[in-house]
Parts: C-alpha cells; sequence; structure tokens
C-alpha cells in the first residue's frame, strides 16, 4: 500500500477536526454566517458572508480561517479553518446552500373534470406546478375559483422553492359559467279563436345565455283539462351545464264544446201535437270561454210529420261548435176531411156512409132536430164508416154534422141532410107538377115487380107492371079498352109489391098510396 502524502493525511484530520495527537489542548474554529442564521444551517437566499472564531492563546499557524462570501446559487460551498497551537492542531469545516433565485411556475391544472364539456359551473380549485434548479419546489398554491363567469378566466398561483423564494404568480385558463341562461316560454302557434286554444298546443322554450351559449330548452304540450289560465313550463341548459328555472306561458285552453238546449215558444197545441206554426230558440252554457253564439230561432210550418225536428247548434268563444240538436216535435196542421160522404134514407132509416181519412181518431155526427125533442143530439161517436139512424121519422128533413178529428185536434165538418121519405115519394104528397110525370117509391124487399094504379076521381085509369121503383106516366095511354089523357086535375096512385108472373101474380100488402096535381 502507497504510504499516503502527509498534506491529504492533515486534511483528513482537519476534516474530521481531530488531533494527531491527543490529550493536547485545542480550540476548534466555530464558522459563524451573516446574515444569519449564525451557525450556517439552512439555505440562504441572499450573499452569506462566511467568518470564523477560535481561540487564539498559542495560535501558532492557521490556514483557511479567512472571511469568505458566498455570492453565488449553490447546493454547497464547503469553507475549512484549520488552527495550530504548536504542534497540535484543530480545524472545522462548514458547507454553505445558497439559493437566491426564485421558482418558476409551470402550469396548474384543475383538481376535477369540468362539469360539462370544457366547461365548468361550479367552484373549482387549480393545483399549480413549479420548477427550482437549486433548492426544490417545496411547495405550490391552490387556489378555488369561483368568480366571475367568462370564456376565458385566469387563475392566478406562484410556487416556494425550499429557500423560500417565492416565484411570479403564473396563471392558468378555464372556461367558467355558473350563471344559467334566461329563459323564455312560448306556444308553437297562435290560439284557434278569440285568444283561446281547443286543440293541444306545444310550448317551446328559447333561451339566451352569453357565456357559453343556449345548448337545449325542453318543450311541454298542453291537451287539458280546460282553464282559463293553464300555467306550461320550460326550462333551458346551457353549455356549462346550468339549467335554467321554469318560465311559464298561461294558456287559456277550452276543447269542450257548449251545451245546447232547444225550447219552444209555447207548448203544444193539444195531445202533444203542434197544429201552427212555432218557432224554437236555442241557448247554451259553456262553463270556460262562455257561449259566443247560437243558432237563431227558428220557425217551423210545414211539413206535417209525427216526428219532426228542428235543429240548431252554439259555438263558445274558443271556437268550439255543439253538434246539431235536434228539438222534436209532432206537427199536423192538416185538418182530415171525410169523403164521399152520404145519407138515404130507406125503409125508416137514415143511412149514413163516408170514408175516414187514415190519420182520424174519431167521427163524431150530430143530428138536427135531436132526439125527443131536442134541438140537437149526438148520434155516432166512434171510427166506423158507416152509421144508420133508426130514429128518424117520416117526413122530417134531417141535418147530418159530421165532425172529424185526428190526434193532434185538428177538426172539419161536413153536413149533409136526409128526408125520412114515405113510401110513395115522387111526387110528394100534394105537390102540383106537369105532365109527363115520374112516379118513385121506395123498393120492397123481395119483389119482383110492382102493380101500379092510378086513379082519378075515384076511377081506375091505369095499372101497369114495372119491375123498378119508379115509372114515367105517359100523355096518353089505353086501359080497360078506353084512351086516356095526362088532363090538369087530381090524381091519386097506390103501389103493390108482386111476386110470381103478371099472370098469376102473387101481390103484398100496399107499400101505399099518395097523391098529386097535375096542371
Amino acid at each position: 500500500m502507497r504510504r499516503l502524502a502527509v498534506g491529504t493525511l492533515l486534511a483528513l484530520v482537519l476534516v474530521l477536526g481531530v488531533a494527531p495527537e491527543p490529550g493536547l489542548a485545542a480550540s476548534q474554529p466555530t464558522a459563524h454566517c451573516s446574515p444569519g442564521p449564525d451557525d450556517c444551517g439552512g439555505w440562504f437566499r441572499t450573499d452569506v458572508t462566511v467568518s470564523w472564531t477560535y481561540d487564539t492563546a498559542g495560535v501558532t499557524q492557521t490556514q483557511g480561517c479567512n472571511v469568505n462570501t458566498v455570492s453565488a446559487d449553490t447546493t454547497g460551498a464547503a469553507f475549512t479553518c484549520t488552527v495550530w497551537y504548536g504542534a497540535p492542531f484543530v480545524g472545522n469545516t462548514v458547507s454553505i446552500k445558497r439559493d437566491a433565485t426564485p421558482p418558476q411556475v409551470t402550469g396548474g391544472s384543475p383538481s376535477r373534470p369540468p362539469d360539462s364539456g370544457d366547461w365548468y359551473n361550479r367552484s373549482v380549485a387549480v393545483a399549480f406546478t413549479g420548477s427550482d434548479a437549486t433548492s426544490g419546489i417545496a411547495s405550490c398554491t391552490s387556489p378555488t375559483y369561483s368568480g366571475s363567469d367568462g370564456t376565458s378566466v385566469s387563475v392566478s398561483g406562484t410556487c416556494t422553492d425550499n429557500a423560500g423564494n417565492t416565484s411570479a404568480t403564473g396563471s392558468a385558463n378555464l372556461r367558467y359559467d355558473a350563471t344559467a341562461p334566461s329563459v323564455t316560454a312560448s306556444p308553437e302557434r297562435g290560439a284557434d279563436g278569440s285568444g283561446w286554444y281547443r286543440s293541444p298546443v306545444k310550448v317551446v322554450g328559447s333561451g339566451t345565455d352569453g357565456v357559453s351559449g343556449v345548448a337545449s330548452c325542453t318543450s311541454s304540450s298542453y291537451a287539458g283539462p280546460d282553464t282559463t289560465g293553464a300555467s306550461v313550463g320550460v326550462t333551458c341548459r346551457d353549455n356549462a351545464g346550468n339549467t335554467s328555472s321554469p318560465a311559464s306561458a298561461v294558456l287559456k285552453y277550452d276543447a269542450s264544446p257548449p251545451v245546447v238546449r232547444a225550447a219552444a215558444e209555447r207548448p203544444p197545441d193539444g195531445n202533444g201535437w203542434y197544429r201552427k206554426p212555432v218557432t224554437v230558440s236555442f241557448s247554451g252554457t259553456d262553463g270556460t270561454s262562455g257561449v259566443e253564439s247560437c243558432t237563431a230561432p227558428k220557425r217551423y210550418e210545414k211539413p206535417d210529420a209525427r216526428a219532426a225536428s228542428v235543429t240548431g247548434s252554439c259555438r263558445d268563444v274558443a271556437g268550439n261548435a255543439a253538434g246539431e240538436l235536434a228539438f222534436e216535435l209532432k206537427y199536423d196542421a192538416t185538418a182530415p176531411k171525410l169523403k164521399a160522404v152520404k145519407a138515404e134514407v130507406s125503409k125508416g132509416a137514415a143511412h149514413l156512409a163516408w170514408d175516414r181519412p187514415a190519420d182520424a181518431i174519431s167521427v163524431q155526427i150530430i143530428r138536427s132536430p135531436g132526439v125527443n125533442g131536442r134541438r140537437s143530439t149526438e148520434v155516432f161517436r166512434g171510427t166506423k164508416e158507416t152509421f144508420v139512424d133508426r130514429t128518424v121519422r117520416k117526413g122530417v128533413r134531417y141535418r147530418y154534422e159530421l165532425r172529424v178529428a185526428d190526434e193532434a185536434g185538428n177538426a172539419t165538418e161536413t153536413a149533409v141532410t136526409a128526408e125520412a121519405r114515405p113510401p110513395l115519394y115522387q111526387p110528394a104528397q100534394g105537390a102540383v107538377v106537369r105532365a109527363p110525370v115520374l112516379l118513385e117509391w121506395e123498393p120492397a124487399r123481395g119483389a119482383r115487380y110492382y102493380n101500379v094504379q092510378l086513379y082519378r076521381k075515384g076511377v081506375k085509369i091505369l095499372s101497369f107492371w114495372p119491375r123498378v121503383s119508379k115509372a114515367r106516366l105517359a100523355r096518353t095511354w089505353s086501359f080497360a079498352g078506353k084512351s086516356h089523357l095526362l088532363v090538369p086535375g087530381l090524381y091519386r096512385w097506390f103501389v103493390f109489391p108482386a111476386h110470381g108472373t103478371p099472370e098469376q101474380p102473387r101481390f103484398g100488402r100496399v107499400l101505399g098510396s099518395s097523391s098529386f096535381r097535375v096542371r
């Protein structure tokens, strides 16, 4: 092994602060730094003056104990002071760390991802980082931003190195919008009528946002219930994720038609039927927008019908039209009429017949003169088409008033006359006639022919056999071998019903006799 040089060995001893000859009295040098700390520990940010103190008694030699100044950054500048006290010596070494250069801010990063897209909408901490070439970074600030909105807001931060130097302010930019957009609610179309909606309508939102801009807006459809003021709310959301408070559009909504009522101007004229023109009026009620108009009154006057109707409707302010309401009525303004009315008297009875119309519900017959001396008597009421009056007297002229009525109460009257004729009725008893003379009599049941006998001044002047119940007298004729002439005067005639043949007649009872005068 090579022997160490004396100088090297001495330096080692000084560094270790030991004397080569233990036991000798010695005082180790002490380093002092200015500015402090006096013991020269830690980092210095300014020029540092290093000086030494030691016991000067008995000092024979010193080395490196002069005053030194450190004016450059360093991670450790070593200074050694050695003192000899005769043969023995002692030494001490100090290391000076100087960093007078502030660190640099290298950047800042938010502590969390953006809230929406690349935007923040609530407080966020920004952590800064830095670099320092000598003492190294001790810490950097992490400020929280909750300030004004902006598309590029600046957040400031600093770093401090281990020597205590603080960097210049650095900045980091971020997009920040904590303000919700403003929103307006509007129906997508105009009202259906007079400010009212009567069918579903969509309310759409539109918004403005001066920072991040509007991303989207909601919409909402309204389809009822009916109301004078429906509040429909919408919102908008900006690109930073802020959602507005709801904005509302107030709608008047009425999708229900009014309720229609109809009323006639008067009650039916009879039995639920109208016989004369009637006016029907229409009215309505609407609990929301109110009734705007109804069909004008309508007058019904034809045609006749058991199920007639008058229709009308109403419209509300919102424009809803009610369906047609039918006011049903029975209408008959036409009175029934009896047709083919006739009256005949035969065999002591008056035979009446008529054709009854289909809508007639009754026929009433009033006879004048009436029964048992009354002025008039109702002798029939019913729905038949024939009537036989068996209470007539011969020679009396009767007036039959036939009144027919329908269900509505319409009625008409028809009068016929009939006379209970005597068996021999033409010419009438005692009548004065001119030639030729027509003879007529009531037919006899079962008679095949008749025997007519004519007398003048009590003498039979004619007998003949007609097959029907009438015959016309000639102006001249022959009877019983004599010629006769129908001269002026009084004549009486008889009529017998006959059966069998004229050669072998079988006579019934005489039908009657009568007289007339020829002028």
